[in-house]
């Protein structure tokens, strides 16, 4: 249990940096006015990213199948409070968490025989 733990928030960290190095780079990417659309493209993209990298990390360092789907739900949780705080578009609070179960079942995919 204190496995799970420990990996999971290794996970955390590492979905963290990887959300925060691909919205940086969006922005960098798509600035003024009239790129709000794709920086918001780009914030759903890093968020299946940080449960894919995070999700990997977790699943690697723990051994459990289950660990992109305990990521998906942290990344939900952070998005939920965004979502609460912050006003962001009906399309982005409908495809948030559609991205972030694609990305969960895809790491499990791609790399859940391989622990």
């Amino acid at each position: 249990m204190v496995r799970n733990l420990a990996s999971l928030a290794t996970g955390a960290i590492v979905a963290a940096l990887v959300a925060f190095l691909v919205q940086t780079l969006s922005h960098e990417m798509f600035s003024g006015a009239d790129a709000l659309t794709e920086v918001r493209v780009a914030i759903l993209v890093s968020w299946a990213f940080a449960v894919l990298a995070g999700g990997l990390v977790a699943m690697k360092l723990s051994g459990e199948v289950w660990m992109p789907w305990a990521m998906a739900g942290l990344v939900l949780a952070f998005a939920a409070f965004k979502f609460v705080t912050v006003t962001h578009p009906l399309w982005m609070v409908a495809f948030a968490p559609i991205s972030v179960a694609l990305a969960a079942f895809a790491t499990i995919k791609l790399f859940g025989s391989k622990t």
